[in-house]
C-alpha cells in the first residue's frame, strides 16, 4: 500500500458526513413533507398496530410504495419500545 493510501478513503468518508451534516441543517427538510404527513406515517401507524400496509379504511395502501412505511414502522416500534416519543 501506498503511503497515504488510508488517508483517501477517510477523507471521503469525512466528505461525505461533512455534506450530510451541512444538507441536514441548511436543506429543505425543516418540514415533513405532505406525503409523509398524509400518506406514509399513517400507514406505518397502522402496519405498527397489526393493520397492515392499510389504509384508514381498510383498503391496501397501495397509492405509494409500500418500502418507506415499513421502514418508519421498524423505527416506531423500535422507539416506543424503548420509551421514545414518535417525533424523536
Amino acid at each position: 500500500m501506498t503511503p497515504g493510501g488510508r488517508a483517501a478513503p477517510a477523507a471521503a468518508a469525512i466528505l461525505c458526513l461533512a455534506t450530510a451534516l451541512a444538507y441536514g441543517a441548511l436543506g429543505p427538510g425543516a418540514a415533513p413533507s405532505p406525503d409523509f404527513q398524509r400518506a406514509y406515517l399513517p400507514v406505518a401507524e397502522r402496519i405498527v398496530a397489526g393493520a397492515g400496509p392499510t389504509l384508514e379504511d381498510g383498503s391496501p395502501a397501495v397509492r405509494y410504495p409500500p418500502g418507506y412505511p415499513a421502514l418508519l414502522a421498524g423505527g416506531l416500534a423500535a422507539g416506543r419500545a424503548l420509551g421514545a416519543s414518535d417525533g424523536a
